[in-house]
């Protein structure tokens, strides 16, 4: 990761004027719209293709990125198919998470949210899929299958990398691959808060 001036360059290959997106239409949309996009509600977000989701997802300040994953959070407590105790164990998350997450240094951790993912796993017996579906993705479960077109890696129009695990393209049945995409400094793991690695694959 890079500072250009003040900027965050987010991308390990991508040109120097790249700091949102490897694709330099999707990099330059998210520079022009910023000042909309930093108040783009989580449902306004996951109806743009999903390149253009990373794209701005990468635009927006930390506290902006936090914000969307605590919509996504609300709208999972309010669901009636969640049931009440993984609900509590979500709400505990919604009332943790800030934009502080997203400042720290790559390849440290965070020991609340270790904590909060094995409870989930030993305690509540989530498995990969629950995980990445609650909390892992600013998606809900339904409208995943609406971007299956514009994950497949044969025809991605931006180099950057989307997933960093297979569940993040099991909703889309595929396969998450490092096929020279460029890593990106967030986008996925728990509340979109680790690099992407990886593309979706059919």
């Amino acid at each position: 990761m890079l500072a250009v001036g003040g900027t965050m360059i987010y991308f390990s290959s991508c040109k120097k004027d790249h700091t949102y997106s490897c694709d330099e239409k999707l990099n330059e949309y998210a520079i022009v719209n910023m000042a909309t996009t930093q108040t783009i509600s989580r449902n306004e977000l996951a109806k743009l293709g999903i390149d253009t989701q990373f794209a701005i997802f990468n635009s927006l300040s930390s506290n902006n990125k936090a914000r969307i994953f605590k919509e996504k959070f609300q709208q999972l407590m309010a669901d009636s198919t969640v049931n009440t105790t993984d609900k509590n164990h979500i709400e505990s998350l919604h009332n943790y998470i800030s934009g502080i997450l997203y400042e720290r240094e790559e390849g440290t951790e965070d020991s609340f949210a270790v904590a909060w993912q094995a409870y989930a796993y030993n305690t509540l017996a989530w498995d990969s899929v629950k995980m990445f579906t609650y909390a892992e993705t600013w998606l809900m479960q339904g409208e995943a299958p609406h971007t299956l077109d514009r994950v497949d890696g044969e025809g991605a129009i931006d180099n950057a990398c989307s997933c960093s695990k297979n569940i993040a393209c099991g909703l889309f049945s595929g396969t998450c691959k490092s096929d020279g995409c460029n890593k990106t400094r967030s986008g996925c793991g728990l509340i979109g808060y680790d690099p992407c690695t990886g593309r979706c694959w059919p």
